[in-house]
């Protein structure tokens, strides 16, 4: 778009992104435009944006805590599967309505499929793969057992659908599934086209997962480590959390505002870790991302941009500041491209 032409990084990606949306809202397999704001609302009856959520989170951080002083004092722990199962348990609580045990059989092949998964995407093969797919597709090789994957993911969350179908009650729906059942019925009985069909509905629920599983998890790994290569940091974290919280009580979302140190330490964890840098420069009908690092990284938004530095988000009194070049996730009204 020759608009943004002359403009920095996050004033570009905003033309691009979200004024130019009617522009790139049609690229892709799906219509995401009427799918995402269903998503958004239904999201938030079930629990996003409400104390719901906030009491689902308490849980699971309480099973976390609980998992962890029950292993070996003084032994190495590896916490990735724990925070996977945290990070998912949320999730299928507000998909399926109902969590599962950490030692369920079915939730930990549903946690390894998903890791398989963001592996084989995550390797130097997929990024040949993404470039030569047309040859690539017609020889075996990694993508083929994504394929598989994906169609054993499809087919777990087939089978919760299926036995939503049989209990849906449509005065008391239960949870995002029963909701977009819902919409499945209303379009069906019109009689009139909708994106609200059941193909659209695995891969919904398929994209919910994706999103909300492995980023939230990774950057906990990642918080943790970089709380452990920077003591200081954690040292002035923990005394702000018995300053306010103390140690008779849960954290809750209403700390926010009396915990600025913290708040800026999850903010540099989330710019720092840049997760999902991604971007590429294609056609029309083709996907778009945004280059989100170009943000996160440039010396003009962050004053050491390469260092993890909680002043970033702190002003010159120690009040928490927001920037805008901040994007951990994405902007405007397309879901990210990747799923």
């Amino acid at each position: 778009h020759s608009g943004t032409l002359g403009l920095v990084p996050k004033e570009a990606m905003r033309e691009a992104l979200v004024d130019q949306t009617e522009t790139l809202s049609g690229r892709g397999l799906i219509s995401w435009k009427v799918l995402q704001r269903f998503c958004l609302t239904t999201m938030k009856v079930f629990g996003m944006g409400k104390q719901s959520i906030e009491e689902r989170i308490k849980e699971e951080a309480q099973n976390l805590t609980s998992m962890i002083d029950l292993s070996s004092p003084g032994t190495y722990l590896d916490p990735t599967l724990l925070f996977h199962s945290v990070t998912a348990n949320i999730i299928c609580s507000i998909i399926f309505g109902e969590r599962f045990n950490y030692q369920d059989p079915k939730f930990l092949r549903l946690l390894s499929l998903l890791n398989q998964t963001f592996t084989i995407l995550s390797s130097f093969y997929s990024q040949v793969f993404e470039l030569l797919s047309g040859i690539l597709k017609h020889f075996p090789g990694p993508h083929t057992h994504l394929c598989r994957i994906i169609q054993e993911l499809k087919d777990f969350i087939t089978e919760n659908i299926e036995r939503h179908e049989e209990t849906l009650d449509p005065s008391a729906p239960r949870d995002f599934i029963d909701s977009f059942l819902l919409r499945m019925n209303k379009a069906r009985q019109a009689g009139i086209g909708s994106e609200f069909h059941h193909k659209n509905l695995v891969h919904t629920v398929l994209s919910l997962f994706f999103a909300g599983t492995e980023t939230s998890s990774t950057t906990l790994r990642y918080a943790l480590l970089l709380l452990l290569k920077h003591p200081e940091v954690l040292e002035e974290v923990q005394a702000e959390i018995d300053r306010v919280i103390g140690s008779k009580r849960l954290p809750a979302l209403e700390d926010r505002a009396k915990m600025p140190y913290t708040d800026a330490v999850i903010h540099e964890i989330q710019r720092y870790s840049d997760l999902t840098p991604i971007g590429y420069h294609l056609p029309q009908s083709h996907l778009t991302n945004g280059h989100m690092d170009l943000l996160n990284l440039i010396p003009s938004q962050n004053t050491t941009p390469d260092t993890f530095y909680p002043g970033h988000f702190l002003d010159a009194k120690g009040n928490f500041r927001k920037r805008e070049a901040f994007i951990p996730f994405s902007m405007g009204e397309l879901l990210p491209s990747h799923f």
